[in-house]
């Protein structure tokens, strides 16, 4: 019975030394899971990719051919504590990272953890799972996307509808790592929670404006309402990378300029206003993706808004210079820091982007902080209360709901300066671009697009809206 005893101490033993091992399966602990084992686990397998496990791995110690008769009682006895200890023959599955991804199961807390404060970022969609962490640089929406790490993906897509397209899809799926696990799912779904809609103060756009995307809303201007020299601010085309910030108060806004040694100063929109002198200037603004649906159809598919012609608009637009509050804030307009290459805007949603200092600064690059279009206040699609306007760059430079400058060495480091608006040859794959090798876009070469044919018989030539524009 003593002998008996031992054995079945030392077969146990020999159990543990063979429990699940700890590994490291995207930079976190996780354990091996054997079908037998009754402990909860993180990662799992199912059954039908456990495999046979060799002797010494369940636990078995050998024994030599002289000894098998003396031990056989133990070996039955044992044979009777093994059993309770497992109702299954004991198998092995393959550890995670070897299994492929619709084969792993991950618990809906494992997921949580990897969250904006994580060093990796997991989101899942539908009972998918997927490691964002190497995507979130090239997200055209910026950090933004991090409000969805370690949860669902569709209350965001649901509001962020510009998302909800095949192309979209497939580049999620090239970062698919697991499923959730089943015990985690109700009536097969994993539970999702609810988001507060960013964008549920947006304003009401003119139903004349031709949709592509709702959330956020990009609008191009109708062909038949780019006739005209200057585009009714009502048609104005709309390019929205985000929601619309809710700003109420014009004259109390405030705009921060940061200097090169780091100090800041601040200017109300009342500020500027009373303390700088005013000017106006009629200036076109273009997304640079106009026209990509022309690119499309022309050579192969482009990634991006399919606009047509109408992501481009001409108004008249006032404010004070930026060169002129900037000398006030304490810029050495003559002689600046040779270190000072690049000035950064920031919007009060999070946009940002940059333009060179050369431009800025130039008395005759017409920089404007702009306050009113087409002699009214700024509507709230197109910067109320303050915006950026640069003339002669990408429309993307001219940022709106504009709350901080800053003046810097480099260009900013937003999303949409360094991983966007940057244009590539037909030879390069939109899937593997080297942002890097690229500049960003600043200023764009002349184009024109017919956007109507009519028939105008020479009496009228004098009243046609071309007569007009010439004169």
């Amino acid at each position: 019975m003593n002998n008996t005893a031992s054995w079945t101490a030392r077969l146990l033993r020999a159990d543990r030394r063979s429990s699940p091992a700890r590994c490291q399966v995207h930079g976190t602990p996780v354990r091996h899971q054997r079908a037998f084992h009754a402990g909860p686990t993180r990662w799992s397998a199912p059954t039908s990719s456990a495999v046979k496990a060799p002797r010494a791995a369940r636990g078995w110690t050998r024994i030599g051919p002289t000894r098998v008769a003396r031990v056989g009682i133990a070996v039955v006895a044992v044979g009777l504590a093994y059993g309770l200890v497992a109702s299954a023959p004991p198998v092995l599955a393959e550890s995670p990272e070897e299994l492929p991804p619709n084969q792993r199961l991950i618990r809906l807390d494992e997921i949580h953890e990897h969250n904006r404060t994580a060093d990796t970022y997991w989101v899942f969609r539908g009972d998918k799972v997927y490691d964002i962490t190497d995507w979130v640089p090239n997200h055209p929406g910026g950090e933004v996307i991090l409000r969805a790490a370690g949860g669902s993906l569709e209350p965001y897509w649901n509001i962020f509808t510009i998302h909800q397209k095949q192309e979209v899809y497939d580049v999620l799926e090239q970062y698919f790592i697991a499923r959730i696990d089943p015990r985690d799912l109700v009536d097969g779904k994993a539970p999702t929670g609810q988001v507060e809609d960013p964008f549920k103060n947006d304003p009401i756009r003119d139903s004349a404006l031709i949709q592509h995307s709702e959330r956020p809303c990009n609008s191009e201007t109708p062909e038949s309402e780019l006739r005209s020299y200057i585009t009714p601010t009502e048609k104005f085309y709309v390019r929205n990378h985000l929601w619309v910030p809710d700003l109420h108060e014009a004259d109390s806004h405030r705009l921060t300029i940061e200097l090169f040694d780091g100090e800041e100063v601040v200017y109300t929109v009342a500020d500027l206003r009373k303390k700088f002198k005013e000017y106006s200037i009629t200036a076109t603004l273009q997304c640079s993706g106009n026209r990509r649906s022309h690119m499309t159809q022309a050579s192969r598919p482009t990634v991006g808004l399919q606009w047509g012609v109408g992501a481009i608009g001409t108004a008249t637009w006032s404010g004070v210079r930026l060169r002129d509050v900037l000398a006030d804030a304490g810029l050495d307009l003559q002689e600046p820091d040779e270190d000072i290459k690049h000035l950064k805007f920031v919007g009060a949603e999070a946009y940002g982007a940059s333009i060179p200092i050369d431009k800025a600064i130039d008395r005759h690059g017409d920089v404007l902080l702009a306050f009113s279009m087409n002699g009214q206040p700024l509507p709230r699609d197109h910067g109320f209360p303050l915006r950026v306007l640069v003339p002669g760059h990408v429309a993307a430079r001219s940022v709106k709901w504009l709350s901080k400058i800053v003046i810097s060495d480099e260009e900013s480091t937003s999303q949409w300066q360094r991983r966007d608006y940057k244009c590539f040859g037909p030879n390069v794959r939109a899937s593997h671009p080297d942002w890097d090798s690229a500049p960003a876009i600043q200023e764009t070469p002349v184009q024109s697009a017919i956007t109507s044919v009519r028939r105008v018989q020479a009496d009228k030539l004098l009243d046609s809206a071309l007569a007009r524009v010439l004169q």
